[in-house]
Order: structure tokens, then C-alpha cells, then sequence
């Protein structure tokens, strides 16, 4: 069955589109939990380490993380990595149609999805993170080490969904290079010294060192916001929205009788004002009553004519 994921309501649309891909993702890191768990339960430090070795050499084929924390963090970047998807994807099939200003309400809904989960999250860790952490080692000095970092790192959870979000809305409009950009300025000159120092600086506690990973967060959250704005004013999405939608309807020339003329897309200051769908639009041909096929469908007012 097709689903138009142009149309609907935008918040149904993500999380239909959304939940197979937080499925897969909790799948793959079960079976990674599994053999932390019995390590946890029934080895000491030893059996942990070496599971998290071998796990480590998978990861290079799969997506799984590992050790305690780690596992944790993975199963807190489950609704992040998905709404990063799901924009990337809805954005996409927005542009397409010619529909910019649904794919902006869908880069909205998704942020706010992800800034709610990553806000409850982070407060249910700062009560529930020795519980957790307990479940995969029973030693109480990984148990508070653990903790500690925990405590500091779910910030992240909040300012990470909206970056995630953004990188998968700018790549959906060809701009890719934004998301590489800001990952690179947030972990080169902010992730790495910061861990490396603060871990340095307070070598007794774990709490300091993972502030470094919110802290490269907000930077990538505040390059996207910068560059979203200076680009949306600049009318930079919707000479693409443009651009896509005149290459959609160029097949449409070969139905025209000789001599008329097809208007694809109507003037951006109009569609900007209007705010009319992409269909709607559409300059007609110069004597549609000779057209053929689905040029046939465009009249000179730029409402599609239905079929009998």
C-alpha cells in the first residue's frame, strides 16, 4: 500500500515513518546488550572488557556501541537518529512536491519531538542512572564512575536532537557539507580538548568529562540555527523547491500542441505570499483546449482541471 507522505497530518507522517527505524535500531543493539548483560551479572571487570573489545572490533561492520555507558547512550540516540532519518526523507518528498513550507513543518515537529524525549530522559537518568548502569556491572566503583558520566553526558540528548534534525533537513536540499561542517568544528576544537582536559583536571570523577559532549552540541546546534536562518533568507530552499518542481513538470512539454507555451512555476515572491501548494501554482499552456494528456490538466489560472 502506497502513503502519500506529502499530505496528512505531519506528526502521524513521522511517526509512521520514523518507527521502523527505531525498531531496527533497538534490534541491533539488543544483541550487543545481551552478552554485556551476562558479563555484568556473572564476570568481573576481565569478562566486561573482553566483551567490549570483541564488540568493538564488530562495530566496525555493524552499528552496535559498548560498555555500560555506552549502551545506555546508544539506547538514548534511538529517537534522534530516527527523526535525523525521517526528515532527511519527508524533507525530501516535500521538495519534490513542491511543498517547502510542509517540509519546514516537518524539520519543526521532529525538533520538538526530539527536545521533549531528550529532556525526559535526561531527568529520568538523573534518577535512575545507578539502577541502570547496575544492570550491566555490579562493581560499585564502574557503578558510580558510570553515574557520574551519565549525569553530565544526557545533556547532550537535548541539544543533539535538533543538530541531528537539521543535518537531515540540509541534506534533503543538497547541503550536505553543512552537517559534515559542524560535526567537524564540534568535535576537533570542543569534544576532544575538552574531554581531554577536564578528564585531566578532575581525574577522580567522570561528571566533568562528559560535559565535553553537550557542550560540542550546543556548537553544532547553533552553526545549523546560523545557517538555516542566513539560508531561508536568502530564499535559498525555495529557489530549490522551484528548481525541483520545474524539472518534474519538464516531461510535460512533449503533450503540448505546436506553438504553446508551458509556464512551470509561477514567480517565488507569489508562492512565498501565497503559500498555495506547488499544484496550484502552475501556470497553464497558452490553448489548453488542445493539449493533450496530463498537459490537458493545467488550465491558464493554474488550477489543475479534473478529469472526467
Amino acid at each position: 500500500m502506497e502513503h502519500d507522505l506529502t499530505r496528512g497530518n505531519i506528526l502521524m507522517t513521522i511517526a509512521v515513518f520514523a518507527l521502523p527505524y527505531m525498531l531496527s535500531y533497538f534490534l541491533q543493539m539488543l544483541y550487543g546488550m545481551a552478552d554485556l548483560y551476562m558479563m555484568g551479572q556473572f564476570s568481573g571487570a576481565a569478562g566486561i572488557t573482553a566483551v567490549g573489545n570483541g564488540a568493538q572490533t564488530l562495530y566496525i561492520i555493524t552499528v552496535t556501541l559498548v560498555g555500560p555507558v555506552e549502551k545506555m547512550i546508544s539506547f538514548l540516540f534511538i529517537v534522534p537518529s530516527s527523526m535525523g532519518a525521517t526528515v532527511s526523507a519527508l524533507t525530501a518528498q516535500n521538495t519534490d512536491a513542491g511543498k517547502g513550507v510542509r517540509a519546514r513543518q516537518v524539520l519543526r515537529c521532529a525538533m520538538t519531538i526530539s527536545v521533549v524525549y531528550g529532556c525526559l530522559f535526561t531527568v529520568l537518568m538523573w534518577l535512575v542512572a545507578p539502577a541502570f548502569i547496575g544492570f550491566f556491572a555490579k562493581g560499585p566503583a564502574v557503578i558510580a564512575a558510570g553515574t557520574g558520566y551519565m549525569h553530565s553526558y544526557f545533556f547532550d540528548s537535548i541539544f543533539a536532537g535538533i543538530h541531528i534534525c537539521f543535518s537531515g533537513f540540509f541534506a534533503a536540499y543538497d547541503k550536505s557539507y553543512i552537517g559534515f561542517a559542524h560535526n567537524v568544528l564540534a568535535v576537533a576544537p570542543i569534544r576532544v580538548p575538552a574531554a581531554w582536559l577536564l578528564s585531566n583536571a578532575y581525574s577522580d570523577t567522570l561528571f566533568p568529562m562528559g560535559i565535553a559532549s553537550p557542550c560540542g552540541s550546543i556548537l553544532s546546534a547553533v552553526i545549523c540555527v546560523v545557517a538555516f536562518t542566513v539560508l531561508n533568507r536568502c530564499g535559498a530552499f525555495d529557489k530549490l523547491v522551484a528548481k525541483r518542481g520545474d524539472a518534474g513538470l519538464a516531461p510535460l512539454s512533449y503533450f503540448l500542441p505546436k506553438g504553446a507555451v508551458l509556464c512551470p512555476r509561477a514567480s517565488l515572491r507569489r508562492a512565498a505570499r501565497t503559500r498555495q501548494p506547488y499544484r496550484r501554482l502552475c501556470a497553464g499552456v497558452a490553448d489548453s483546449s488542445t493539449a493533450e494528456g496530463p498537459a490537458r490538466d493545467l488550465c491558464l489560472s493554474g488550477q489543475p482541471r479534473r478529469r472526467d
